[in-house]
């Protein structure tokens, strides 16, 4: 089943454009004393109105085109300057009314899942055409193992196929992992539920493939005290629990940022409660022993970045970059950088004052050119419902 692209309303949105490209020169971000804040430019590129978009919770990707792409109900492209386009807006009976996040796999061709909607109301996979050409790969069925909606990002592994995780299920389930072919093949590869020894597919924010071929997942619930698990897939074909986070425990509970391995096969995440300042922490997790260690605790001062939440990017510096929904000298979310040594720095705190420019993100970052970042906030800009924004580091 094909549809073809809807660009939505093109002149509201090209007068927007000319608004956002005047409104958004760049904001400049005054280094504050001392060494821990960064000074960088902040651009506004686009506020949603509900239509094009809302609500943005995934982190954005560049793709091949050189263009920033995303799904926050519809599916969308933007230029560096502002220059935004729907590229399909989906068909809401059959795909779905909430597009998630992106992938552009190996063919060139984006990947994703709708939420809800779709013959069944419980979701879609699909495949997209840079011009917006969607085809229906899977239509998921909330009454079985398989379970409904969609929610991590796909992950295309080494295999050619993506995975991802449902979050929704039959019998009070949390849903599935999956593993889906380009071609549409389907196959549910564990069904999560509360119980102490499993997980939960409804808070898996990201999956990754790590250096040792299998496939980690991490769960802001389940586990042996529901304060969220790591998990793997390995490249034998079972499923594993590796960690439970404990609510008393210093790494903190309810992990919802994803893991990232950096170039020494260490691997990283965040926990959005607890630490040593109850704020969340930064943690190592060590595959082998199966542990997890503190590295650095989010602050417990005002100003300071606290709760993360969105997936962690490894830039090409070979920092993390990441966001968080409270804290920054505003307290309306901040972005930070994080060396694997523990050393937090703030790079930019969402002005509490100036709603239009976007407040709390959901989701991390992508990496752009010449230290260039671009990410959304998940309320706020013009319209209430969320905004596009880019960060050049000086």
């Amino acid at each position: 089943m094909t549809f073809s692209a809807s660009l939505f309303r093109p002149s509201r949105r090209l007068a927007w454009c000319a608004w956002a490209l005047v409104f958004a020169s760049p904001f400049a971000v005054r280094a504050e004393a001392g060494a821990d804040t960064l000074a960088a430019k902040f651009e506004l590129l686009h506020s949603f109105d509900g239509h094009d978009g809302h609500y943005p919770r995934h982190s954005l990707i560049m793709g091949k085109d050189g263009l920033v792409h995303g799904g926050a109900l519809t599916s969308f492209k933007i230029t560096r300057a502002g220059e935004f386009t729907v590229v399909n807006a989906f068909d809401k009976r059959h795909l779905g009314w909430q597009a998630k996040g992106l992938v552009q796999a190996a063919d060139g061709l984006y990947y994703g899942g709708a939420y809800m909607g779709g013959d069944l109301k419980s979701g879609t996979a699909y495949r997209m055409t840079p011009r917006g050409k969607v085809t229906l790969l899977h239509t998921f069925d909330i009454t079985t193992t398989e379970g409904g909606n969609p929610w991590a990002p796909f992950l295309q592994a080494s295999d050619g196929a993506f995975y991802s995780t449902t979050s929704d299920g039959e019998n009070g389930s949390c849903g599935s992992l999956f593993r889906l072919t380009p071609a549409g093949e389907f196959t549910v590869l564990h069904q999560f539920t509360l119980a102490p020894n499993n997980a939960c597919g409804a808070d898996t924010w990201a999956l990754m493939q790590a250096k040792d071929g299998h496939i980690y997942g991490v769960t802001e619930r389940g586990g042996a005290s529901n304060g969220g698990a790591i998990y793997r897939w390995t490249s034998g074909g079972t499923w594993e629990l590796l960690h439970s986070f404990q609510e008393t425990g210093l790494p903190g509970w309810h992990p919802n940022s994803g893991l990232v391995q950096v170039a020494d096969g260490a691997i990283y995440g965040t926990t959005y409660e607890g630490g040593e300042n109850g704020n969340g922490a930064f943690y190592r997790f060590d595959p082998d022993t199966r542990t997890v260690s503190v590295v650095k605790a989010f602050g417990s001062e005002l100003a300071d970045p606290r709760h993360p939440r969105g997936e962690l990017l490894l830039a090409r510096d070979g920092n993390l970059y990441g966001t968080t929904i409270y804290g920054g000298e505003h307290e309306s979310g901040a972005v930070y950088r994080l060396t694997t040594a523990g050393e937090l720095t703030t790079v930019f705190a969402f002005p509490h004052q100036a709603k239009k420019l976007g407040y709390m993100p959901f989701a991390g970052l992508v990496e752009g050119r010449d230290g260039e970042f671009f990410g959304t906030t998940h309320y706020g800009g013009e319209f209430g419902y969320g905004t596009i924004y880019r960060l050049v580091l000086k």
